[in-house]
């Protein structure tokens, strides 16, 4: 009962304080933007998406005329927009949203706004992780704004309180000091929760009135996911105002430690993991992959026998058609092999370098939960590491469709390979047998088993941080 009583006059202390007033006003306002910004966004990214899925299935049933031009078809794999993109979109930006490859060749990926980039463009931002435009995303919001709200909020819990002479004669009444802590850190928390499941609810009214309920929402399931795991981050930012309230004299000295705490573990330690990650695990920059791979599948070609490099003139074709074309069909599969392992490769290299960044960055509470939102939105570096691998095995799946169509022409000469598409069946396939890359849905469960070492990460901050403030609040001197 003490402690129920204790909670509502911290409440009621807070919730008349002109600071929570501009935290809801500001909340409740970007809250808004987000919702409006999102539906923007949905309708770019859905249309977009219809537009180059309709435009790649006429040219699938247009190419599918001809086996050998089905094979050299420039196809893409589109990243649809995702109804998580409202909890987590950041780390999409910096990703490509379409992936190209054909029957032989895979590797390269860019961007519906451009439709061309190669995933090793001779550019200095060859990683995607330097591209990156912040996004209003409920990640961006309780990682970042509310966050630095908590910590206004709670700096003078303690040094405020003993300022003014309060919190003394609070301890004169036969109040504990855990009740009085706990009191402090309950009521904070459930004002921070309060105002974050309110904006949740602007946020998701707004989308589908501003969409006329045609933009997807998040399922329940996952909004619960993303509520629990916010709830320990504001936990730990709380109990870090409460230290540091504890632990300062005056409540000016209590504010200057929380906020350079913050602006560390908000910005300079994600920044600073992702350089570490260079310099630990270094990659080449585009020009040089793009030269290791040409010199490479070069040495190939020009190790291969000598009639294999030599197509051989028109004349040479009567009697036995296409000299020397076995052999040279070999050295192009090899070389094709070797272009494609080189790219994977570099994407291998380019996503491992990311992901060193992501996990030496968990140091950081705003890192973690940034990848838990991603995992639960579905969206993010993972998703698009795994759709990288559906486009490889699509691919090896197209040209195993491609050579057994080959064998069943009986006019063909069987030579089925990247450059000479003359050499292989020109028959008609029917559209619907091509093997199609299917759509993968999120699954909840996966994710939220991928994010139980991270929440655990979470809560070990979070008892770190409750013995500082509860040792500080024990030596405090309330006078």
């Amino acid at each position: 009962m003490m402690i129920r009583m204790l909670i509502n006059k911290e409440i009621s202390g807070v919730l008349h304080s002109f600071r929570f007033q501009i935290l809801i006003v500001l909340t409740m306002l970007v809250f808004l933007i987000a919702g409006l910004f999102h539906v923007n966004s949905y309708h770019i990214r859905h249309e977009g998406d219809n537009l180059d899925l309709n435009k790649q299935a006429l040219e699938i049933q247009e190419h599918a005329t001809s086996l050998n031009r089905l094979a050299t078809l420039k196809q893409h794999m589109v990243r649809k927009a995702k109804a998580g993109d409202v909890i987590s979109l950041n780390g999409e930006k910096g990703l490509p949203d379409l992936i190209f490859y054909n029957a032989f060749v895979l590797g390269e990926s860019g961007y519906k706004s451009e439709h061309r980039s190669h995933l090793f463009a001779n550019n200095d931002l060859s990683n995607y992780k330097l591209n990156q435009i912040t996004q209003f995303d409920w990640a961006f919001i309780a990682g970042v704004i509310l966050s630095f709200f908590i910590l206004v909020l709670t700096y003078d819990a303690f040094s405020g309180e003993k300022q003014a002479g309060t919190l003394k004669l609070q301890c004169a009444f036969p109040v504990s000091r855990m009740s009085l802590f706990i009191a402090k850190y309950l009521a904070f928390l459930l004002i921070i929760t309060s105002v974050f499941i309110l904006g949740i609810i602007l946020n998701l009214i707004t989308i589908k009135l501003a969409s006329g309920f045609q933009a997807e929402i998040p399922s329940p399931l996952q909004i619960g996911g993303i509520m629990i795991t916010y709830m320990i981050y504001f936990s730990f930012f709380i109990l870090l105002g409460l230290w540091f309230s504890s632990k300062a004299g005056e409540p000016a000295t209590s504010l200057a430690y929380s906020l350079f705490t913050w602006l560390i573990l908000v910005f300079f330690l994600p920044s600073a993991m992702a350089m570490l990650a260079e310099k630990i695990h270094p990659i080449p920059s585009s020009f040089e992959h793009n030269q290791q791979s040409s010199a490479t599948s070069g040495q190939v070609f020009d190790n291969a026998p000598p009639k294999a490099q030599s197509y051989g003139p028109p004349s040479s074709f009567g009697g036995k058609v296409y000299p020397h074309m076995e052999l040279r069909k070999k050295a192009i599969d090899e070389m094709t092999t070797v272009m494609n392992e080189f790219n994977i490769k570099g994407f291998n290299d380019m996503y491992s370098q990311v992901k060193l960044g992501a996990d030496l960055g968990k140091i950081s509470p705003f890192v973690i939960i940034r990848s838990i939102s991603e995992r639960i939105a579905g969206n993010g570096l993972e998703d698009f590491y795994q759709d990288f691998n559906r486009v490889v095995i699509h691919r090896s799946m197209l040209l195993e469709f491609i050579e057994e169509r080959d064998r069943e022409d009986p006019e063909s000469f069987h030579f089925v390979n990247s450059w000479h598409p003359e050499t292989y069946s020109s028959a008609p396939v029917e559209a619907d047998e091509i093997p199609i890359i299917e759509d993968a849905d999120p699954k909840l469960g996966s994710a939220l088993k991928d994010s139980v070492l991270d929440v655990g990460i979470l809560i070990f901050f979070n008892l770190l941080v409750l013995v500082g403030a509860w040792s500080g609040f024990l030596r405090y001197d309330v006078r």
